[in-house]
């Protein structure tokens, strides 16, 4: 090798100084993208436990459908705590007062006594005191505290929730005791936001089942009145002509509908008794001259119906044994009275477990004013027939509506008050009414055919049957038949119910968990695309630091690494923008800002034209004469989101591309016109642009969250938005949005 040759690789001094340089800036730069590395790959861990919690929700969803006792639902709560959230001990505590239903407490992870549970409800209501509902608490419990005594916990997670409609409050705490604090990962942030919608799902599902218990209880209620009342008229319609005879049936039904021990009639002038066989056996059958003791004791109270408790200090006053047997047990009896004066006095001996409410009352009122109608019947002329006084008896005691007609000419023979202040006629109207008129139009077909199966002994219920009242309002009632002989003939009785308010309830209670499935649904949703659209710049940059390490000693292809790291690293970043855009959508406050549409639009411009580096010339027309109110965050982000979208899906290789901008304004309402001549929108595409993580086109990258967040926030701000595109021509949006500080009703013209 020649010397000329040895002096070509013999390298400078200075050169071979900045080649070390630049050697040890490559070094300093792969240090760092190692630390990157671990940094993505915690992420990836936390993402990865936030998808996982999240399907443990959707789990918990599902299951929280299919329990039916308030314990089955508070251990499943429990421990869906432990499994989802990682803690070690989980306690649950649904408080609904005004029930007379102690607090339904649970715990998983550590053994407590009842009186302990109790001791740490009180302990978190002490917890929450001043704190608005639905506030966190999570914290490291010192030596000193409280729950120490109770719970040895270390760590403690802790929120309470209220529903002020139903008055519900549900307690959730979980935590990690010193021993299991080796053995568990400590309560982090990641954590609290899901703990909070946790909290959200157990109240939500909570009130749905208090709701549903609450109908439950009262379809029993009014199925039971039913019963009775049937159970009424198919007694009275068959009394003898014998008012004696009929009196003896009113006491034996009183003591019947009641599930009473006993019930007795007694009359004031004639010492006459009735009694039912309950009382038989009590020597009740024997009356000392005189005593006339229901009569005394219900006198007494002031009132003609009274529901007393049968004490010792009352029953000393009276000769008769016969009470005295009855001591503790309930009186409830009503006066008799014709023109006024007292004539007898129903009595029914209860059991004092047995609730006494407004139905009983209503009831022995019907009860009582039988007797006094067959009273009537032994004292008066008979101007009236007997079958009259029967109907009268039932019809206008009951507080259903009661109709009845005759199945062979289907046409009305009798209404009482209840069934014409439901449809809304007077009695004379509704008897000039056909069956047809009492229902809506496309119901008469069932209802003519329920109706010939109930004359023909088929059937003799009939639901959620539609009805038609006066003013055209369809509601809805529950029908009882029975047949009974009306002036030789046999006709059909009707007893009308409303259940239109329970129908509705029922459907209420329907949607709202079609709602909730698609929440869930959507939820399911959301987090798979974002993990996708989260994991696939994470991956792609893993990759890329691979091939880093693999070509070190090419400073072109690290470099063209670090433009394409630097490049997902933005698209993740853009991601994850669009979900907190959307997140604040959802839950910031709607604000009134008077909006600057000029300089606000500008400002949008100049943030998003440096997407591209081709020309986009943005034409502005404004004509606003008035001030215009909306809320300036969700309006800078509608158009932020549009405008971008006309940037990044111009036409390329377009050399006067443009966005034409048109803002109309006045007191009532703005109209928006946003113009480009972009690659447009293909018609397949355009219903569903707005729908979330749907992408018409990748000729740009994105997450499909952006159209979709303008029609979230126009949804909350009442706004709309269309769409009209020709694909290869360009595309036009017109956004309509409401001034907040309307003044006037005048429209905005297009013109």
């Amino acid at each position: 090798m020649s010397n000329a040759d040895k002096n070509k690789l013999t390298l400078d001094p200075l050169e071979l100084l900045e080649l070390r340089k630049k050697y040890e800036e490559l070094q300093l730069r792969v240090t760092r993208f190692s630390v990157i590395e671990q940094e993505l790959i915690h992420a990836r861990n936390r993402l990865d436990r936030e998808v996982m919690i999240y399907r443990h929700l959707q789990d918990f969803n599902s299951m929280a459908l299919s329990v039916n006792s308030e314990t089955g639902y508070a251990q499943l709560v429990a421990e869906s705590m432990i499994e989802i959230f990682e803690v070690e001990v989980a306690f649950v505590c649904i408080d609904i007062p005004n029930t007379g239903d102690a607090a339904c407490r649970h715990i998983e992870g550590y053994a407590l006594s009842e009186e302990q549970k109790f001791k740490l409800q009180l302990y978190c209501m002490q917890l929450f005191t001043d704190l608005p509902p639905g506030t966190l608490r999570s914290f490291t419990a010192r030596e000193s505290d409280k729950i120490r005594a109770i719970l040895p916990l270390q760590q403690v997670v802790a929120i309470q929730v209220t529903d002020p409609q139903l008055n519900i409050t549900v307690t959730l705490l979980g935590g990690i005791t010193e021993k299991g604090s080796m053995f568990y990962e400590p309560i982090g942030k990641d954590r609290e936001a899901p703990f909070i919608v946790f909290s959200q799902h157990v109240l939500g599902y909570q009130s749905n089942r208090s709701k549903t218990q609450t109908i439950r209880e009262q379809y029993r209620i009014l199925e039971q009145e039913q019963k009775r009342i049937v159970s009424i008229a198919e007694n009275f319609l068959d009394f003898d002509t014998n008012p004696d005879k009929n009196i003896q049936k009113i006491v034996d039904l009183s003591s019947h509908l009641m599930n009473g021990i006993g019930s007795v009639y007694e009359k004031i002038e004639n010492d006459l008794l009735y009694t039912s066989a309950g009382l038989e056996e009590s020597g009740f059958t024997e009356k000392e001259a005189g005593e006339n003791i229901c009569f005394r004791l219900t006198n007494q109270s002031g009132r003609d119906i009274v529901c007393q408790q049968i004490t010792e200090e009352e029953t000393a006053n009276y000769l008769s044994a016969w009470i005295r047997r009855f001591t503790g047990k309930t009186l409830l009896s009503a006066i008799l009275r014709i023109d006024k004066k007292p004539i007898g006095t129903l009595a029914v001996i209860l059991d004092a477990s047995i609730p006494v409410n407004d139905n009983i009352f209503q009831l022995i009122r019907i009860l009582s004013a039988a007797l006094t109608v067959e009273e009537r019947r032994k004292n008066a002329l008979k101007a009236l027939s007997e079958s009259e006084e029967k109907y009268r008896m039932i019809f206008e005691g009951t507080p259903n509506g009661i109709i009845v007609a005759d199945p062979e000419i289907q046409r009305l023979q009798y209404v009482n008050k209840s069934a014409c202040n439901l449809f809304g006629y007077t009695e004379e109207e509704f008897l000039s009414k056909s069956l047809e008129d009492l229902h809506p139009p496309e119901a008469v077909e069932m209802v003519i055919s329920r109706f010939m199966d109930m004359a023909a002994g088929k059937i003799s219920i009939a639901l959620n049957i539609p009805c038609i009242n006066k003013d055209h309002q369809v509601f809805y009632a529950d029908i009882y038949t029975n047949k009974i002989s009306f002036g030789g003939r046999t006709m059909l009785a009707g007893f009308f119910t409303d259940v239109t308010r329970q129908r509705q309830d029922q459907q209420a209670i329907l949607k709202t968990n079609i709602e909730l499935k698609k929440i869930n649904a959507e939820l399911d949703n959301f987090v798979y695309s974002v993990s996708h659209d989260l994991r696939s710049p994470l991956l792609a940059i893993l990759g890329l630091v691979q091939l880093i390490n693999l070509n070190q000693e090419s400073p072109v292809l690290v470099n063209k690494y670090i433009h394409m790291i630097s490049a997902s690293a933005t698209r993740m970043d853009d991601t994850i923008k669009e979900i907190l855009e959307y997140s604040r959508n959802a839950r910031l406050e709607i604000r009134n800002d008077e909006i600057h549409f000029e300089p606000l639009i500008r400002e949008i411009y100049n943030d998003v034209k440096h997407i591209t580096t081709d020309e986009v010339r943005v034409d502005l027309q404004i004509r606003q004469t008035t001030p215009f109110y909306s809320d300036l965050y969700r309006i800078n982000t509608l158009f932020k989101n549009i405008i971008s979208n006309a940037v990044k899906y111009r036409k390329k290789r377009e050399e006067a591309s443009y966005i034409r901008i048109d803002v109309l304004t006045d007191n009532r309402q703005a109209l928006i016109r946003f113009e480009d001549n972009g690659e447009g929108v293909e018609k397949a595409h355009q219903d569903r642009i707005f729908d979330m993580f749907y992408r018409a086109s990748n000729s740009a990258p994105g997450t499909g969250l952006g159209l979709y967040i303008c029609k979230e926030i126009l949804n909350n701000i009442d706004g709309t938005i269309a769409v009209e595109s020709v694909p290869g021509e360009g595309t036009v949006f017109t956004v309509v949005i409401n001034n907040k500080k309307n003044t006037t009703h005048d429209k905005v013209s297009a013109d």
